[in-house]
């Protein structure tokens, strides 16, 4: 009797004690449902918008605000509120070239709520003004700012078409310090709707301010027929910032989706979570601390000139040398080894999404220095100066581009290196000290004008097999025919993926708009080679070699333009050194309404030529000699 007496007193207890808890729980998720009622009730959407040329030229921005419907976003919880300022002219009546507007999305559209004078867009106090503002006037549980204009890599982002300033990173961070955001009251998310920011870089000074960011490594593309801010249609108050990066991304792949059913520029974008932006640069100390950058200097080159890099269209003295951070620290293992496994880790933890239509980007990409001039270079150095960025990084790029650029000249002359053309290939065996400083090479066929000038017919990647550098001659240039016209287009190849051959030309385009009035465009013209097949892909627009992002389309146009430049390339003794330009160049007109074919062909009885343009590990170039293709 005492032992069940005593058993019903431990059922008891323990019975009270799950009451005790069940209570508990259900108190605490009171708690929490409270919490997160009180955390849903209301959001501001801050973009700060510097219309520069995408706005002037195509109306994007006007494109994509008016996507944002009033009736289906609940005004009254969240706020749709823009600065803008930055172009000179806009395609809209509630912005104004002669001041900067605040406006908001009302139920009747934009409305402006604040006239400010005109400013700069790329200041630190234009942008914390904006900041201030929207906190101090639109009081909300969850705010989020999308970052709109060009992007500039890791040196920052904003293009003012008014002062042609940038909002550096440096100035990005004085503008968020002193705005109402810190450590203890983040924004939800930072998202770029810009070029090249999805950089460590810029997550590090971000950190500190929001709890995700959205950006893409590569550069992002536009047009006035799609609109790409049309996801905060639907967007609820329960999405946080990872859940409103999700739905961005989703819209824009369905934007590049419907362009083309071949893409060919390497579309990225990525949701990162900040909170592990400390982890990361702490352990990517540690990994470049542990390598001995002077003794594996030609290795590390050898990793770096091949590492696909972002904005590969952009001119080389306004290269951003940007590269993805995964690939470049999975490179480095074997030199590395006990720290790459912890980068590793923490890249994915914080890579939340990572879409790309690509195999060698992972959702955050670094800066590099290699093919920049040395101004740029400078003006990096200049920016990481100025940031709390990992300064065993910084030291390591300094002294990389240091020896390289400071590296004593290696006698790397090919004049007199044997060379062999059969089989419809051409070759040139190497020595083993111009293997040991070998980093990569191209091949160039040219074609012998009458004149004694050559044009360029295809500059594509040579292989290195063993000590033979090898160029394919057979099916490898583009043709385009268009009616009895048949000619080749002067094309570079950027680089293989996916099995496809990523190649580029320059083209002009020309027609006229509903009014008549003459438009002409430069563009970028890509193609897709596979399986002897030529995919015609995306055309961006180009001006002053600066990729804007904006999608051109053939159709959109009456003709479109190539040129057969005419380049000296002997110096006065026959050899090779190199294309200088002429004056004089074969210009191919096409009438696109004519109709028109892409196709890979191979060389006919013409008078060509192929030499090796080939670089080392400093990134310097030499030439074999140019031989006649027989």
């Amino acid at each position: 009797m005492e032992i069940n007496k005593t058993i019903r007193k431990r059922r008891i207890i323990i019975l009270s004690m799950l009451s005790i808890v069940v209570v508990l729980l259900v108190i605490i998720a009171l708690l929490l449902t409270l919490f997160d009622n009180k955390t849903s009730k209301s959001r501001t959407v801050m973009i700060y918008l510097d219309g520069s040329n995408l706005e002037s030229e195509s109306g994007i921005p006007t494109v994509d605000l008016e996507s944002i419907i009033p009736q289906n976003v609940d005004l009254n919880k969240t706020k749709v509120l823009v600065y803008t300022g930055g172009t000179k002219k806009w395609q809209n009546n509630y912005a104004s070239t002669e001041s900067n507007n605040i406006i908001l999305l009302t139920q009747d559209g934009y409305k402006t709520v604040y006239q400010d004078e005109k400013k700069n867009m790329g200041d630190a106090n234009t942008f914390s003004f904006f900041l201030n503002y929207a906190y101090e006037n639109y009081k909300s549980d969850k705010y989020n700012l999308i970052i709109y204009s060009h992007g500039l890599g890791t040196l920052g982002s904003i293009t003012d078409d008014f002062t042609n300033d940038y909002l550096l990173l440096p100035e990005m961070k004085k503008g968020l310090e002193n705005s109402p955001f810190n450590k203890n009251n983040k924004m939800e998310s930072v998202l770029f709707r810009t070029c090249l920011n999805g950089t460590a870089e810029v997550a590090s000074i971000y950190a500190d301010y929001a709890n995700y960011m959205i950006a893409s490594e590569e550069i992002t593309l536009g047009t006035p027929k799609y609109a790409v801010l049309d996801f905060i249609n639907d967007v609820t108050l329960i999405d946080n910032g990872q859940s409103f990066g999700n739905k961005f991304i989703s819209g824009y792949k369905t934007f590049i989706e419907e362009l083309s059913m071949y893409q060919n520029v390497d579309q990225t974008y990525s949701v990162l979570d900040l909170s592990k932006q400390e982890e990361l640069e702490n352990n990517l100390s540690a990994f470049i601390k542990d390598i001995n950058k002077e003794s594996n200097y030609n290795q590390i080159s050898k990793i770096r000139a091949n590492l696909h890099q972002y904005a590969a269209e952009e001119a080389d003295d306004e290269n951003y040398d940007t590269v993805d951070l995964y690939e470049f620290v999975s490179s480095l293992k074997s030199l590395s080894s006990k720290n790459v496994d912890k980068v590793i880790d923490t890249l994915n933890s914080m890579v939340k999404e990572n879409w790309s239509l690509n195999d060698h980007s992972h959702g955050l990409s670094i800066y590099l220095p290699y093919y920049g001039n040395a101004s740029i270079v400078n003006m990096h150095f200049n920016v990481y100066s100025e940031l709390d960025f990992s300064n065993e990084y910084f030291s390591f790029i300094k002294n990389f581009n240091s020896y390289k650029t400071n590296a004593p000249t290696q006698s790397m002359s090919f004049t007199s290196n044997l060379t062999s053309m059969k089989n419809k290939e051409f070759k040139i065996e190497l020595t083993d000290e111009q293997v040991k400083n070998f980093a990569k090479a191209n091949y160039v066929i040219y074609e012998k004008n009458d004149d004694g000038t050559y044009s360029m017919v295809v500059k594509s990647k040579a292989s290195l097999k063993d000590n033979e550098l090898v160029a394919n001659l057979y099916n490898n240039i583009i043709t385009v025919t268009s009616g009895q016209t048949k000619t080749f287009m002067p094309v570079v190849e950027k680089e293989e993926k996916g099995g496809y051959k990523d190649y580029v030309t320059h083209i002009i385009l020309s027609g006229r708009d509903t009014s008549n009035n003459l438009k002409i465009a430069n563009g970028v013209m890509h193609f897709k080679v596979k399986d002897d097949k030529v995919y015609e892909s995306e055309i961006i627009r180009t001006e002053k070699s600066v990729v804007t992002g904006e999608l051109l389309n053939l159709k959109d146009y009456n003709t479109f333009t190539f040129e057969h430049t005419k380049w000296n390339v002997l110096d006065e003794n026959g050899n090779y050194k190199g294309p200088s330009k002429t004056d004089s160049m074969n210009v191919f007109d096409l009438n696109i309404k004519d109709g028109y074919e892409f196709e890979l062909s191979s060389l006919d009885q013409k008078d060509y030529y192929c030499v090796f343009e080939i670089n080392d590990v400093n990134n310097k170039t030499y030439y074999s000699n140019m031989e006649q293709i027989k």
